[in-house]
């Protein structure tokens, strides 16, 4: 009996080995090429899309923006995109399936307690989510105000020979300066708002531990379940918790992918104002340029007037 005992313990091992080998080792590697591959071939669209959304543009187009802002704009949306599908297969689907996991096994010691737990993760998620609504435009503005810096850098190095060579570095220098105090602002803007929404999550956190291990004492105390049972039932109440508090850290990342994607986005949706369908080449014998009272503003005739009824 023993014998057979012992060998029924070496074919348990041998199992578990097994399937530590299939998921961890080989499952893992599988999911990971597939991701891979996945998000790389959907950022390589990306890039190809904005590409030729930005060489399409009208000078007038580009005329009112920064080049810089909008090299940002199109690395932001890519590596939004990335962090978009990195949640959703190493946060999101190991939480979901930790939590069904851990509720589970509660159900089968304290069905009741395990429903109130399920009830209150419910309740923490909706929290979550509406609690996260505000921070997605503060992290929009954070996003369009790092945009800013990036293209004002962008914009001086690309002119440094006219802006030494006309002297303006002073003013070049607080400008950027203004822009940067302005992310900074945005930014901590953003912090602001965590912190006010983190709180209310961590209390709801802190409620739960609390309740778990009075719950554990009273059962305990009044014979309800065992003390093998209030162990698991703390274990697991843990496991939930810790699970619940890393959704706050899944809509803070889903808020900034859509703050860094907002204004590419944007952009993509606008229609094209000037389609090129011909692939014919311009073939000029006699011609000229004339400019007839022409008038020249940014911001799409919004901004400031650089000339009125130019001739020439």
């Amino acid at each position: 009996g023993d014998l057979q005992t012992a060998e029924n313990v070496w074919v348990l091992i041998a199992l578990y080995g097994a399937s530590e080998l299939w998921s961890s080792v080989i499952g893992w590697r599988v999911v990971l090429y597939m991701a891979w591959t996945f998000e790389t071939a959907l950022q390589r669209d990306l890039y190809s899309q904005c590409f030729s959304k930005l060489t399409n543009q009208t000078m007038f187009f580009h005329a009112n923006k920064f080049g810089g802002s909008l090299v940002s704009q199109t690395n932001k949306l890519s590596g939004a995109v990335e962090r978009f599908w990195d949640t959703i297969i190493w946060s999101i689907l190991p939480l979901i399936i930790s939590l069904v996991g851990s509720i589970a096994i509660l159900s089968t010691l304290i069905w009741q307690y395990a429903l109130f737990l399920f009830i209150l993760s419910v309740v923490f998620s909706v929290v979550v989510y509406f609690g996260s609504k505000p921070m997605a435009a503060l992290n929009e503005k954070e996003a369009k105000a790092s945009n800013t810096v990036s293209g004002q850098l962008a914009d001086t190095i690309s002119n440094i020979l006219a802006v030494k060579s006309s002297g303006i570095e002073a003013s070049e220098q607080q400008r950027f300066v203004t822009a940067v105090e302005s992310w900074r602002g945005a930014s901590l803007g953003t912090m602001r708002g965590f912190l006010k929404v983190s709180t209310v999550y961590s209390t709801i956190n802190m409620a739960i531990k609390v309740g778990a291990i009075a719950f554990a004492v009273y059962a305990a105390q009044h014979n309800v379940v065992s003390v093998a049972a209030v162990y698991l039932i703390i274990t697991y109440t843990g496991s939930v918790a810790h699970e619940l508090w890393n959704m706050n850290g899944i809509m803070r990342s889903y808020n900034r992918v859509l703050g860094d994607a907002h204004d590419m986005v944007e952009i993509l949706k606008t229609p094209t104002t000037l389609v090129d369908r011909s692939d014919k080449k311009l073939k000029v014998k006699h011609g000229g340029i004339i400019m007839n009272n022409v008038t020249f503003t940014h911001d799409e005739g919004q901004g400031d007037t650089l000339f009125r009824d130019f001739s020439l």
